[in-house]
């Protein structure tokens, strides 16, 4: 499913990247599942750097593709 807007989440993990002065030093969108390998300031925890791609991309996504929540995930959000 992912595959349907990789490129869309490329940008909008960018964008989170840029927001918060993260760098992506490796990204691999697979068709269920993402790997993103951050280079972050110390002051976040991995939690916290998750929360901040996951929050801005699914609310994003889902926002521009209301029958993908329909189609493909639960009514909690894309992640």
């Amino acid at each position: 499913m992912l595959e349907l807007v990789q490129d869309e989440l490329a940008e909008l993990f960018e964008e989170t990247a840029e927001q918060f002065d993260h760098e992506i030093v490796s990204m691999e969108i697979d068709s269920d599942h993402i790997h993103l390998f951050v280079e972050a300031d110390s002051k976040w925890s991995p939690a916290e750097i998750a929360k901040q791609f996951k929050r801005h991309s699914g609310r994003t996504i889902l926002k521009r593709y209301p029958e993908l929540k329909q189609r493909y995930f639960c009514p909690s959000g894309l992640w």
